[in-house]
């Protein structure tokens, strides 16, 4: 009966490793993808930061082009009209 218990015991102590090395190179490999993922993502916030950054300096250029533009409209028009 002592052999019996033994081996059942040896057994499950088996089984309940090989479990927790499953579990183990699962969750590994899942932080693994998370890492590429979170680097990807991190590239990703600093090309839109960046981006946005742009859009803003080209936006103030065209609003300063347009202001230009508007004032030398009505300049010429105030011309042409006398």
């Amino acid at each position: 009966m002592g052999m019996k218990l033994a081996g059942i015991m040896a057994l499950v102590t088996v089984l309940t490793g090989g479990a927790f090395y499953w579990y183990y190179a699962d969750t590994q490999a899942k932080m693994a993808i998370l890492n590429e993922n979170n680097a990807k993502l991190g590239i990703a916030i600093q090309i839109s930061e960046d981006t946005i950054d742009q859009l803003q300096v080209d936006y103030d250029d065209a609003s300063e082009s347009l202001i230009q533009l508007t004032t030398s409209l009505w300049r010429f028009v105030g011309r042409t009209r006398r």
